[in-house]
């Protein structure tokens, strides 16, 4: 092998390796190396499947027409059954007199 066909090769194999270089494709029109989120045993649903995990599905009624549950308004009463305070005394609301001054149903604080 002389070094006239040596010299050939290597151009040959320069110009080959300067042509995949030039014909790749570009950064943005490469597919994706990321993988999904999801498993096999936990998979990410789609909009259709994951119409069935919504509140009102979860608390659907068992019966054919009847309407999901939904919780009602926590209400409160206006004074509290229960003040703590010392053993004989009548105890005292700290919220009661939050705004200051005194009031005339309340002892001397």
């Amino acid at each position: 092998m002389n070094t006239y066909s040596v010299s050939r090769l290597a151009l040959a194999l320069a110009f080959g390796v300067t042509l995949s270089a030039c014909s790749s494709t570009p950064a943005d029109q490469q597919p994706s190396t990321q993988t999904a989120p999801g498993t096999t045993a936990r998979p990410i649903l789609n909009a259709e499947e994951a119409k069935n995990f919504t509140p009102a599905a979860y608390f659907q009624s068992l019966a054919p027409n009847a309407a999901a549950w939904t919780p009602s308004a926590i209400s409160l009463p206006a004074q509290p059954d229960f003040i703590v305070g010392p053993a004989g005394t009548q105890g005292r609301n700290p919220y009661h007199h939050s705004g200051g001054g005194g009031c005339r149903n309340c002892p001397s604080l």
